[in-house]
């Protein structure tokens, strides 16, 4: 096998393992480009991997927020999306809430409005003002992706308290938000933890790294957020 062909090889065995992709289209993709290897054509699978590539990126771009029960430790990494209209009037918010409300209008999050008090409960408990939001990406595609208790929607965008098909419901996201950075501030950063690696080891131990790796990605989007 060339380099080349190692090459598109290990592009394609990144890309789906870190998108959120279902199972046999994933399964489809690799039958598709080992047939395309094997037949000796880099050129048409460089082609069909960016094809892929972007037909994913359109289908993220037009997808409604959807709430459903997964893994919660499956990790959310596509690129921020192109950035459209906002009900949300952001005259006169803080510049950081701004950030956290343009990344969740990037990636249509039912959360978006929330990006003030997020910055207000991470003031008021001497967290970053992102980690909060991160997790929720992390946890739930800030909140896309919730449980729902007794059928009712949950507001839980940070896995917590999720152990099987029991989890907490929260009145509100604004409910949640205060409970997760209270917890966060006693629980660590008070304690001076504040490695999100080492968060990981209590909020989510039977993670392998992907937690913070993928929370740590988020607040790096939420921080640049304008800056380009």
């Amino acid at each position: 096998m060339s380099k080349i062909d190692n090459l598109i090889e290990n592009i394609v065995d990144i890309y789906i393992k870190f998108i959120f992709l279902k199972q046999k289209i994933a399964c489809a993709t690799k039958n598709m480009l080992n047939f395309l290897i094997k037949a000796r054509t880099p050129v048409f699978a460089i082609l069909f991997v960016f094809l892929i590539i972007g037909a994913v990126d359109l289908q993220t771009k037009n997808a409604a927020p959807v709430r459903q029960t997964i893994n919660k430790y499956n990790i959310y990494t596509a690129e921020p999306l192109v950035l459209g209209s906002s009900s949300v009037s952001l005259h006169g918010m803080d510049s950081r809430a701004k950030k956290i409300e343009g990344v969740f209008r990037a990636y249509n999050c039912p959360m978006v409005g929330t990006g003030q008090y997020i910055v207000e409960q991470a003031d008021k408990n001497g967290i970053p003002y992102w980690i909060v939001a991160s997790i929720a990406f992390q946890e739930s595609i800030c909140g896309k992706l919730t449980p729902e208790k007794n059928g009712v929607e949950s507001y839980n965008s940070w896995g917590w308290a999720i152990y099987g098909s029991s989890s907490k419901a929260f009145n509100s996201y604004e409910h949640g938000i205060k409970v997760v950075s209270e917890y966060l501030s006693k629980r660590f950063f008070k304690q001076g933890i504040t490695d999100t690696c080492d968060i990981m080891k209590v909020y989510t131990p039977p993670s392998n790294g992907s937690w913070c790796r993928g929370v740590n990605y988020f607040g790096e989007k939420i921080q640049n957020y304008g800056t380009k």
